[in-house]
């Protein structure tokens, strides 16, 4: 049940962060740079399996263990959102033309902010839940 909650609360804290961003920033950013790559309408199974996944990281290698110490889930998941960030970001760069380092550097900063408070927040939210059942 532990990590359930874990999952749950890092969830909620991470996805309408994320919907923000993309939604405002990301979306203006990608759409004048890579605008012809994307697509009208994002593909819902990947999105939701990007999601699921990407907690699930989270939950395992950043605030599973210990959901309140909000110090270390914020240092440790800095460190996942740049790990996991710039695999995606460099990768691209190094195989897709369109892809500059404008996309780079803020992607993997955001990927580092995000995951950063989605696991420090999250962590405390589980914290509280978890110490009233």
């Amino acid at each position: 049940m532990h990590y359930i909650i874990v999952y749950l609360s890092t969830l909620a804290v991470l996805l309408p962060l994320d919907f923000a961003f993309l939604g405002t920033v990301g979306k203006r950013m990608y759409q004048e740079r890579i605008g012809e790559l994307m697509l009208d309408m994002p593909r819902l199974s990947a999105a939701i399996l990007f999601y699921a996944l990407y907690i699930a990281g989270i939950v395992l290698f950043v605030n599973g263990a210990n959901p309140s110490n909000s110090k270390s889930n914020l240092a440790l998941g800095a460190m996942f959102g740049l790990f996991c960030y710039a695999t995606f970001a460099l990768t691209n760069m190094a195989i897709l033309k369109q892809w500059q380092w404008s996309l780079v550097i803020p992607d993997i900063a955001w990927g580092m902010i995000l995951t950063a408070v989605a696991a420090s927040v999250g962590g405390l939210v589980a914290s509280w839940i978890i110490s009233r059942i």
